[in-house]
């Protein structure tokens, strides 16, 4: 009777064991489905409806270290990086290897100014896979800004002494109160133009009668005149003294009666700006990402010439020239250049910004956009709607507006 009741409980021991497991199955199944839920609204840009499908995925299959994960990514998206690291960091304790959710997170970290965390996430990337490209440029990229931010706070540290400088050579007034002003009257000092002689000589002797309101030269002119022409020449002589403003003369002695003459040399004033640049050319169509990048940048100051240069470009093609170098100020330069000549470009605008979408580094471009710089994406869309207003609205889901 006892073997046989234990026979019986071991029976309806593997019975529930089997039926636990089936239903394990089933619940794994419903968290995958829920996640293939969440990736189609993400595609979408439906960032909110992939956070639900996701969450709903990670209570039925809550060991799963991929749905955590995605839903961080949908957070960065939403701009909310607190919630990001969380799950991403869940994530990691149940898959410790996962480069992914180690990128994630150091983005997450990134923008929220945790610089060393996030710099230790992609070098722990980078020990898992040491030729990951996107650690490797989101290192370059931090070392990039960190650079930046050095060199501004110097600009500005430099700014403000000078600033200091300058305000103690300024003579400010003193506002003393009544009892602590001086009781002695005031002076009246008066004050007397002092100009230079200018020496005329007339048949060999100086006359000092004339003055000039002119300030006193290193070299003053000195006219020698004849007797006959000394009113009419001289008054002519001190109007070209006064009105020597553009071109300077040095060691100027006039002698009318043929003892001395020597002649005038003219020094141009004409201003000269040696850190001036010459307006660039409209580079070649360019044959690599680096070679695209560097074109970029140098038109980054004439957004009318980076539009005809880009206009260069076939759409289509972008994808293989950028591949994985997509940079956030490159795409900045673009919209800008954009901006600048929207009239008749408007189909070339959208397929341009449509196949940039495909470049693997364009949702690391997005997430790091400036309020800004979404402003001006946003604005260019705008100024197309009119025209082609559904693309638009499928547009602004794609950059995340």
């Amino acid at each position: 009777m006892l073997e046989q009741m234990d026979t019986d409980d071991e029976e309806n021991f593997q019975e529930s064991k089997i039926d636990g497991e089936k239903l394990d199955h089933e619940r794994r199944d419903i968290g995958i489905k829920e996640k293939e839920k969440g990736n189609d609204h993400f595609k979408k840009g439906n960032y909110n409806k992939s956070v639900e499908h996701y969450t709903r995925g990670m209570q039925y299959d809550p060991d799963n270290p991929l749905l955590p994960a995605n839903r961080a990514m949908a957070y960065l998206k939403l701009q909310k990086y607190v919630e990001s690291e969380a799950d991403c960091t869940l994530s990691l304790s149940l898959d410790p290897a996962y480069v992914k959710a180690y990128l994630r997170r150091g983005a997450a970290r990134h923008a929220l100014g945790k610089v060393q965390s996030a710099i230790k996430d992609f070098n722990d990337v980078l020990k898992l896979e040491p030729e990951n490209k996107q650690a490797k440029m989101e290192l370059e990229n931090i070392k990039k800004q960190k650079q930046k931010t050095k060199i501004k706070q110097t600009e500005e540290s430099s700014q403000a002494k000078k600033e200091a400088k300058s305000d103690l050579c300024l003579v400010r007034p003193l506002n003393k109160p009544l009892h602590l002003q001086s009781k002695k009257p005031l002076r009246r000092i008066p004050v007397e133009e002092v100009g230079h002689e200018l020496d005329v000589v007339v048949n060999g002797e100086k006359d000092t009668t004339q003055k000039t309101a002119q300030p006193p030269q290193t070299n003053p002119s000195i006219l020698v005149l004849d007797e006959n022409d000394k009113s009419d020449d001289l008054h002519k002589s001190l109007a070209d003294t006064n009105n020597n403003t553009d071109d300077k003369k040095d060691s100027s002695v006039i002698m009318t009666n043929g003892h001395e003459e020597k002649s005038s040399k003219t020094v141009s004033t004409t201003p000269t700006f040696p850190g001036q640049k010459a307006k660039p050319t409209i580079p070649a169509l360019p044959t690599t990402c680096f070679q695209f990048q560097a074109d970029v940048k140098k038109l980054h100051f004439y957004p009318l010439l980076l539009c005809e240069y880009l206009k260069q470009l076939d759409p289509k093609n972008i994808r293989n020239l950028l591949k994985d170098q997509l940079e956030t100020e490159i795409l900045v330069d673009i919209v800008k250049s954009f901006n600048e000549d929207v009239i008749g470009n408007e189909e070339f605008i959208l397929d341009f910004l449509f196949y940039l979408t495909s470049v693997k580094r364009f949702d690391m471009a997005i997430m790091f956009l400036s309020p800004s710089n979404r402003k001006e994406i946003k604005e260019l869309f705008d100024k197309i709607h009119p025209l082609h207003s559904e693309r638009c609205l499928q547009m602004e889901k794609l950059y995340g507006l």
